[in-house]
């Protein structure tokens, strides 16, 4: 299994060093030293009696026309005031070829009531940068069903194809980065994810909602509660170090890495994945999960790679298993016993640590026996350490 040069992205986060993974993005490039005469800058758009919200609008609609790159104004705060429904703030449509330089500039706003809503809409777009840009909803409640979703990837009516988010942080949020679709519609395909980009007290910090594919790079999450949520979606490749404080610090779930199959197969997924601080998800720390109807035929779930490491001296609120094969109907409600759902060609390494519970379990007895591949040099998912009965286990030898 390919590691994406974990020894270089994924290392231990003491407490000491956390603070880094909150957002500072006044260190960021300078955007403008690659300023262009035809380049778009938000300070131009600054006149008497306009809000910082009226500004960007304005910005925002002239890149939209014109493309090409825009400059917010270096470290300001942009003000957005208080959000109080589920409209979106800003929407941006049809861009080729375009960068929002965000010159460490942060977009801060406060939500207000029961709404979730979309800060920043991209749709229609085809080679899109973000880079150096940092928002925070200061109303966030820690909760799924209010607040912002900052960064929202819909292709509409048509492919959305290539955006690269570089030193992008996200912070009291209902969602840091989400793409969205329904299953047989266009697609969202080739989403970058630079190893500088953050997610703090956010709620999903990566959202893949049947769209999303082909996603590359690596992410830290500080206090999350879902790292990393995709389903229905083929090729991604990621790197992730999560690191909680502890469920008085951050939005917590039932499991912080939940790897779905709804509506559509879920394929393809390499997912390099170290945990630090406390293991405060109740039920798993990645969970491979059919929601489905029975009726609709079989579910698949196929070709996973994970490397997972509990990273020495992690606390746990919960004893809870590494791994975990889980099925829920549509309708969410869980399941046991024999299913017709599909797992299959699941490779497994890392260090997993177990605690009393066995590392490995599953909650279901597939009819089809999923095989699982433990990679050489993993340690903590010894015969003793595993709860899968029915499934076919085949341990790799160094050099296998």
């Amino acid at each position: 299994m390919t590691s994406l040069n974990r020894r270089h992205f994924i290392r231990a986060a003491s407490a000491a060093a956390l603070p880094a993974l909150l957002i500072n993005c006044r260190n960021a490039p300078a955007d403008a030293q690659r300023r262009r005469a035809d380049d778009l800058h938000v300070a131009d758009f600054r006149a008497p009696g306009l809000s910082d919200r009226q500004i960007l609008e304005r910005a925002f609609e002239a890149w939209t026309g014109q493309g090409g790159t825009l400059h917010l104004e270096p470290g300001h705060v942009y003000d957005l005031g208080v959000h109080a429904d589920g409209s979106n703030v800003f929407v941006v449509f049809g861009l080729e070829d375009a960068v929002l330089a965000g010159n460490g500039a942060t977009l801060r706003l406060h939500s207000r009531g029961h709404y979730v809503f979309n800060i920043l809409y991209l749709a229609h777009y085809r080679t899109l940068r973000i880079e150096n840009l940092r928002c925070i909803d200061t109303g966030y409640r820690g909760i799924y069903q209010a607040g912002g979703r900052f960064i929202v990837l819909d292709a509409g009516q048509r492919d959305s194809v290539d955006v690269t988010f570089d030193n992008v942080a996200g912070e009291r949020l209902v969602s840091f980065i989400t793409a969205q679709g329904v299953p047989g519609g266009p697609r969202v395909r080739g989403i970058h994810i630079a190893p500088s980009c953050r997610a703090a007290q956010v709620f999903y910090a990566i959202s893949c909602q049947n769209n999303g594919d082909d996603l590359t790079g690596g992410l830290s999450t500080f206090n999350c509660a879902r790292s990393y949520y995709p389903y229905g979606v083929s090729n991604h490749r990621l790197a992730l170090r999560i690191h909680h404080q502890g469920a008085r610090h951050g939005p917590v779930a039932d499991i912080a890495v939940p790897i779905v199959s709804y509506g559509r197969p879920t394929s393809l997924i390499r997912l390099d994945v170290a945990f630090s601080g406390t293991l405060v998800w109740g039920r798993a720390c990645v969970a491979l999960t059919h929601q489905h109807a029975p009726e609709d035929g079989p579910s698949v779930i196929e070709d996973i790679d994970l490397n997972i490491v509990i990273e020495p001296g992690t606390t746990a609120e919960y004893d809870i298993p590494r791994l975990d094969f889980r099925n829920y109907l549509a309708d969410s409600t869980p399941t046991t016993g024999r299913t017709a759902n599909i797992w299959r060609r699941i490779r497994i390494g890392g260090q997993l640590r177990p605690g009393r519970a066995p590392a490995i379990v599953s909650r279901v007895t597939p009819e089809t026996p999923p095989d699982i591949t433990i990679l050489p040099d993993t340690t903590g998912a010894s015969a003793a350490e595993i709860d899968v009965p029915t499934f076919r286990i085949n341990r790799l030898r160094r050099g296998g």
